[in-house]
């Protein structure tokens, strides 16, 4: 790689990304606004609100791209006038087709308008702009974005907060200590104080209280402006909701960090924001998302900061970790990678050579007395972040710094029988293979690592067993996802060579490796140590995708570069970047599809809230 595909100072200073975070922000506020995220809470006149304002947002975006006139752009402003009158009277018709089956009701039926109709307003625009060829990669990503954000809002809307559809959730009855989730938040909200008790006695109050008080917050601010709504504790979901599409923008700037564009940016980015561990995110009102978010920000500047080591980068990639701790304590782990990334650039700037190597590939030196006054304001952020509630509890009760809050593993769940050889290493046995869910079974149930991550990554810990077409279209979303995660695995073997020999990114890709090692060896014991079905879960390693995504992104952007060339070898490099391609986009298809229709199941089998 050249010198003048490197990221120079100018552009890293462009990819500051507080603006995107406040427009998600603000676009999360409106569908609290209009949805309060709950269909249950919906009616004609907010179906007409929530389709109009993404009547205006995508009538302003493609005036934008053609380079409209003002009286154009105005047009498209005036519209979505017209757009809440006609999605009103469709939703009017819709809601007096009676009650649908289920948990929904008569609201049910919304879903119909809300999703599809979307769905169709966003992809017109982007065929309209292909045909005019008025669109560039970075469109493309944009409205895969507002369409994976869309699907989010769906999801949102039609995923409960209770114990069936979340993990460790009962049902927001009481602040007794149950120790769920549910019970943290209504205790939170209730006392605005910590718990003053030892942790161990009381389930999930071992958890950091970062996510529980800003639940309690947004509850809070829900009832003051809504005042007939102060138990609508469905409103939470606000905070995934804004965490999920987050990390999607950051595996975006990642990417785009490594100057990868192109067929690269556009098919990952597909892939990344219909991953469906980031769609179940966006509904999980358990501590995952903000743990996951702030671990991705953290990544992400110290990036920045490697290639260019001003204050604020080292600042804010501190602050990501603490809070990533203050979320979840595992959210800890992404130290390590970044640990590596400071060493990379303490070494650099002690070796005159390698400093002039530095420069030369963009990167920005600094005196080791500046570097060593950055590494004390990052530990001066990070430590009393994300450690403050740990040591409390371990010198006021004696908890552990590490301590895991353990429960009694029942039959269907018990994978103790099988040896750490059978669930790491050899292939799962007396698994039906036209099941692509997590099984909990006595007969049979998921003990192979690999293969329940796999399962968990698309579809958490659910079954849609009573249902053909969506057993058809899992085993078909395993079958992608495995091959697709094969092929990131190998581009991260490879790149991590080419790179150590190259040197270009030499320490960048050594970080995304120990990123990948810390988040596998995490996970392997983890799962050891606690011997269920569940502690195999996708959600408790949600950034070792960052380094697979990147990977992957690399991956198509070296055959793009390379189909031009003939015979044998030409043809080989095509016939490998289409299908890789494919894959990516029939698979992001497929998850669109599936999780954009998920309430239907619960529709055709009367699956309900109480079953």
């Amino acid at each position: 790689m050249t010198q003048k595909e490197i990221i120079s100072s100018r552009e890293i200073k462009s990819t500051m990304i507080h603006r995107s975070f406040i427009f998600i922000a603000a676009a999360c506020v409106f569908v609290w606004l209009v949805t309060r995220c709950s269909i249950q809470y919906m009616n004609a006149q907010s179906t007409g609100v929530l389709m109009a304002g993404l009547w205006i947002f995508l009538g302003f975006y493609f005036a934008s791209c053609v380079n409209a006139a003002k009286w154009q752009v105005a047009t498209a402003a005036g519209s979505g006038v017209i757009s809440f009158f006609l999605f009103e009277m469709i939703s009017d018709h819709v809601l007096a087709q009676g009650n649908s089956r289920g948990m929904y009701g008569v609201e049910g039926n919304l879903f119909w308008v809300i999703f599809i109709g979307g769905a169709v307003m966003i992809l017109s625009v982007l065929i309209a702009l292909l045909i005019l060829r008025k669109i560039t990669a970075r469109d493309i990503v944009l409205l895969i974005m507002v369409l994976s954000f869309w699907t989010r809002i769906t999801i949102v809307l039609y995923t409960p907060i209770t114990h069936m559809y979340q993990h460790d959730m009962a049902f927001f009855t009481n602040d007794k200590f149950y120790g769920t989730h549910d019970t943290y938040i209504l205790y939170t909200l209730k006392n605005w104080r910590l718990l003053d008790a030892d942790v161990r006695d009381y389930a999930q109050f071992y958890q950091p209280p970062l996510h529980y008080f800003l639940a309690a917050f947004v509850v809070k601010i829900n009832s003051m402006i809504f005042s007939s709504q102060a138990a609508n504790y469905e409103v939470i979901k606000i905070i995934p909701l804004f965490c999920s599409t987050a990390c999607g923008l950051l595996i975006y700037k990642l990417i785009r960090y490594f100057r990868i564009s192109g067929p690269g940016v556009v098919f990952t980015m597909c892939l990344t924001m219909f991953f469906p561990e980031f769609l179940i995110l966006s509904a999980s009102v358990n501590n995952d998302a903000v743990s996951v978010f702030f671990a991705f920000f953290a990544f992400y500047y110290a990036l920045l900061w490697y290639r260019n080591p001003k204050m604020r980068y080292i600042l804010l990639t501190g602050a990501g970790i603490g809070l990533s701790m203050m979320g979840k304590l595992s959210g800890g782990l992404i130290a390590v990678p970044i640990a590596l990334i400071f060493l990379a650039k303490l070494c650099y700037q002690i070796n005159p050579k390698a400093r002039a190597a530095e420069e030369g590939y963009g990167r920005e030196n600094i005196k080791i007395s500046g570097l060593i006054g950055q590494f004390a304001a990052f530990a001066g952020i990070t430590f009393p972040l994300g450690l403050w509630f740990p040591v409390r509890n371990l010198i006021r009760w004696g908890v552990p710094l590490g301590y895991v809050n353990t429960f009694e593993i029942s039959n269907v769940q018990d994978v103790s029988g099988y040896s750490a050889l059978e669930r790491i290493l050899l292939p799962a046995k007396g698994l039906s293979s036209e099941v692509p869910f997590v099984l909990f079974n006595e007969d049979a149930k998921d003990y192979q690592l690999f293969l329940a991550l796999s399962k968990t990554a698309l579809f958490d810990e659910k079954m849609f067993q009573q249902d053909s077409f969506f057993m058809t279209a899992g085993s078909l979303m395993l079958l992608l996802f495995q091959i697709i995660a094969l092929a990131s695995v190998i581009c991260l073997v490879v790149f991590l060579i080419v790179d150590i020999r190259r040197g270009t990114y030499r320490y960048e890709a050594c970080a995304m490796m120990a990123l990948f090692i810390t988040e596998m060896i995490s996970y392997v014991g983890f799962c050891l140590k606690y011997k269920a079905v569940c502690s195999m879960n996708m959600r408790y390693v949600v950034p070792a995708v960052i380094p697979m995504l990147y990977m992957l992104a690399r991956g198509i952007s070296a055959l793009n570069r390379r189909r031009e060339k003939e015979g044998i070898k030409g043809l080989a490099v095509k016939i490998t970047l289409y299908g890789v391609c494919s894959l990516v986009a029939v698979f992001s298809l497929l998850t669109l599809i599936f999780y954009g229709t998920y309430w239907i199941y619960f529709v055709k089998t009367g699956a309900g809230i109480f079953d």
